[in-house]
């Protein structure tokens, strides 16, 4: 049989930022609610930034709150991001400030601490968990319900595992995976008061897609640095 060989070398580093928010985000096309008119972004990094370039693609929001651990982090943030979209994006003091009363909120920190709070989230409230436990372990059973990328994949996980070794959540509490929701395996929200959890720690099978899809782009538009072929017998 034939051995694989190497069709492109890929640097990930910008379509794994983008990969990461678009994966979580995209289920809210099944989950978040009809008109979401206020954002709110716990974390203002990479994480967060693409996570507002695939959801302002989405929706029409009024406004836009912030947080980070820096407040000139933040306010810069915000007063880039006002301009950009012609719309107030608020830089806010501490996170419940900025998940209060939001439509849908954006978890995408580096914390390995709890960051928000289950209380905190209103009905109809559609909440991304972009890594490890942007929202309380306490609370993720008290959502109507709670999405995921991967059950298996999410239980390599430290926190993830810990999560469920304790008892605070089941696999049986899981509502579905957003594969199941893209495919309509699963409905997606049924009504406007649920309290929805979306969360991934991203797959590397959506790394592989991405990164062939970028290389057949470059391949066909003649873009990118040509290596001799695998097969050529070039040194």
């Amino acid at each position: 049989p034939k051995s694989g060989v190497p069709l492109a070398i890929v640097d990930e580093h910008w379509s794994y930022a983008i990969r990461s928010a678009a994966a979580a985000t995209i289920a809210c096309k099944w989950l978040a609610s009809r008109k979401p008119k206020i954002l709110g972004l716990v974390g203002v990094g990479t994480m967060g930034s693409n996570a507002l370039r695939c959801l302002s693609t989405m929706y029409k929001f009024e406004e836009i709150r912030c947080t980070s651990g820096r407040p000139e982090t933040r306010h810069a943030f915000a007063k880039n991001w006002s301009r950009e979209l012609g719309i107030p994006v608020l830089a806010k003091d501490c996170i419940e400030e900025v998940v209060r009363g939001a439509d849908i909120a954006v978890g995408g920190t580096t914390s390995g601490e709890i960051v928000t709070r289950e209380p905190w989230l209103k009905p109809g409230c559609t909440f991304i968990s972009l890594a490890r436990r942007e929202l309380d372990p306490a609370g993720w059973a008290k959502m109507d319900k709670v999405v995921i990328d991967s059950w298996e994949f999410n239980m390599l996980q430290r926190e993830f595992r810990r999560m469920v070794d304790s008892g605070l959540f089941s696999r049986g509490q899981l509502y579905g995976e957003i594969h199941e929701l893209v495919s309509g395996m699963k409905g997606g929200r049924e009504t406007d008061q649920e309290r929805i959890l979306i969360h991934t720690t991203g797959l590397v099978s959506q790394d592989v897609a991405l990164a062939h899809f970028l290389y057949r782009r470059a391949a066909a538009e003649g873009v990118g640095l040509r290596l001799p072929s695998a097969n050529d017998g070039s040194n």
